[in-house]
């Protein structure tokens, strides 16, 4: 299973970010999350991805529902879309 906070991890090391550890409060947690779900929904191709019900409800521990195959490009442009805020 890959969860949702594998793909923010190799987002982070794409940046040269590796040992940088995502401040666990609520709101800097669900700022990222947005962006990968708003992405994820974006893209023309799914590639299987599970949305939460709703945004609050969205976890970094939840199963992303992402193919290992996939999860290289979108860790990718998930880097590009937050490099901004770093």
């Amino acid at each position: 299973m890959i969860t949702k906070r594998d793909i923010v991890d190799r987002a982070f090391k794409l940046l040269s970010m590796s040992g940088y550890e995502l401040d666990d409060s609520p709101e800097d947690s669900q700022d990222i999350l947005q962006m990968l779900d708003d992405m994820m929904a974006e893209l023309p191709q799914k590639f299987g991805y599970l949305y939460a019900l709703d945004t609050v409800e969205s976890y970094l521990q939840d199963d992303s529902g992402i193919a290992r195959d996939a999860i290289s490009g979108i860790s990718h442009k998930l880097a590009l879309r937050i490099a901004n805020m770093f």
